[in-house]
């Protein structure tokens, strides 16, 4: 089976997990910003990476836009964000709220934790960070509020290869 990875990343998480899903998949590897119709209906699968900020994926919009080119595709999600990979009901629900459009299966969904370092955020996410971080009135809950995440680990895709592999 043929495939192509369509990413959604803001800080470098997710690019870095669709890249290296990419290279051991061999599939094509691109940006939402990048993807036209023709990308989508010439393979058989289509994984759609993702950054997952405010309970939201990212890709959200554009899979709404690009819903009729996905009906008739088999489509995995690859949700990154802060929570620890182990929270994969976090990354079920969100996803499954964000592209409920989509009609997916829950073992097409897949969470992988991301990373924040609070120095590199900027526009609206350091707005809302600091926003929040003013609201919480506890000082150890503040000070961890603003320490930086890193669940980050390219183990967490054998996973997903695995299950991509036995599709083909």
């Amino acid at each position: 089976m043929s495939g192509i990875i369509v990413y959604y990343s803001t800080y470098g998480s997710t690019q870095e997990y669709a890249e290296a899903l990419g290279e051991k998949m061999g599939w094509t590897v691109l940006s939402y910003r990048k993807v036209k119709a023709a990308n989508i209906q010439s393979v058989d699968i289509v994984v759609l990476a993702s950054n997952v900020r405010i309970e939201k994926l990212g890709i959200s919009k554009w899979a709404k836009r690009y819903k009729k080119h996905l009906t008739n595709k088999k489509v995995v999600v690859l949700a990154v964000g802060a929570n620890p990979f182990e929270n994969q009901a976090y990354y079920l629900e969100t996803t499954m709220k964000s592209i409920y459009f989509l009609n997916l299966k829950k073992e097409n969904i897949f969470g992988l934790g991301g990373r924040i370092k609070t120095s590199d955020l900027h526009g609206m996410d350091a707005f809302i960070f600091k926003v929040l971080g003013k609201m919480i009135k506890d000082d150890k809950i503040k000070k961890d509020f603003f320490n930086d995440v890193d669940h980050f680990d390219i183990d967490h895709l054998n996973g997903i290869i695995n299950y991509l592999s036995a599709l083909k």
